[in-house]
């Protein structure tokens, strides 16, 4: 821009010869660029807050984009799943998939997979830091949770995301997310959002997670406690999932009781309507005050709220 006004009259010349054979029209330029070549700071600064303004415009359009590039594929960020649900604490439905089977506003082929997903409160610290251990509410996942989420990073000896999920269901393992694994490249923009648990000794974009990464989660209730070896990091995109994930059974053990699951998620049939399928849930377990959420429908703003504490 400023290269264009300061050489205005170089420009003005090579206009002059090129269309000054057209009879009237060299009046008409040398008139109509007076003003901006005896105003040159003038004119550069009033045309340079122009094109602010269009590049302002023109990232935002590029940002909106690119988050709804990232975000796009409703399967791959809900983990497979149309429909996530949530029961009552004081009725919950320890089999949903029976449970599925037996309700009578449910077409056979409607809900191909269902998945369920319990919480429990754990002191949870990182073994070999020192550090003490914070408050965290961690997942204990189902076999049907296992879909289709993936990894990011996982311990060495596992050589695909079934075999970190089985390792997950048949010892004392944990998953961890995206969020809560320390970056290499941590962005600088806006206030910094300190996880809940402090991990070290690995990067979440690491070839493979160290073999000593153990996470000592103990429950205050019962006293118990377990070592639960970090074999994997989530996709990013896994946003649906928690930032700590067992499996049921160490939850259980944790626990010293059943800890049946409150939140599931339903694989819906590809003539099924998602919108169709949550409500005639809702209605099939209205006792167990069961609410459902389409998950196309709440990414969105999920996302970009997850995406805005990264930044």
């Amino acid at each position: 821009m400023w290269l264009v006004v300061f050489n205005a009259d170089a420009i003005l010349w090579l206009v002059v010869t090129l269309f000054g054979r057209i009879r009237g029209l060299p009046p008409v330029l040398k008139t109509a660029v007076k003003f901006p070549t005896q105003n040159l700071f003038r004119t550069g600064m009033t045309l340079a807050m122009f094109m602010l303004v269009v590049f302002t415009l023109t990232a935002m359009n590029f940002v909106q984009i690119a988050m709804g590039a990232a975000f796009g594929n409703t399967q791959e960020i809900s983990s497979g799943y149309e429909i996530q649900a949530n029961a009552s604490y004081a009725a919950p439905i320890p089999d949903m998939a029976a449970a599925v089977e037996d309700a009578g506003g449910i077409r056979k082929g409607e809900v191909t997979a269902v998945a369920g997903v319990s919480n429990l409160p754990l002191e949870v610290s990182q073994e070999g830091t020192g550090r003490k251990p914070r408050s965290i509410l961690v997942e204990g996942v189902d076999r049907g949770y296992s879909k289709s989420v993936g990894f990011q990073a996982t311990a060495r000896g596992y050589g695909s995301d079934r075999e970190v999920w089985e390792a997950l269901r048949t010892g004392d393992a944990a998953i961890i997310s995206a969020d809560l694994a320390p970056a290499r490249n941590a962005s600088t923009f806006g206030p910094a959002v300190k996880p809940p648990v402090k991990l070290s000794g690995f990067y979440a974009d690491d070839e493979s997670l160290p073999d000593d990464l153990y996470l000592r989660a103990e429950d205050s209730d019962t006293g118990e406690t377990r070592e639960l070896r970090a074999i994997g990091v989530l996709e990013s995109s896994a946003s649906f999932a928690g930032q700590i994930v067992t499996s049921q059974e160490a939850l259980e053990g944790l626990a010293g009781r059943a800890v049946p699951p409150q939140t599931y998620y339903f694989d819906l049939g590809n003539d099924a309507n998602a919108a169709a399928t949550a409500k005639t849930l809702e209605k099939d377990f209205a006792e167990s005050g069961l609410q459902t959420q389409v998950t196309a429908q709440v990414r969105g703003l999920e996302d970009s709220l997850r995406l805005a504490r990264r930044s």
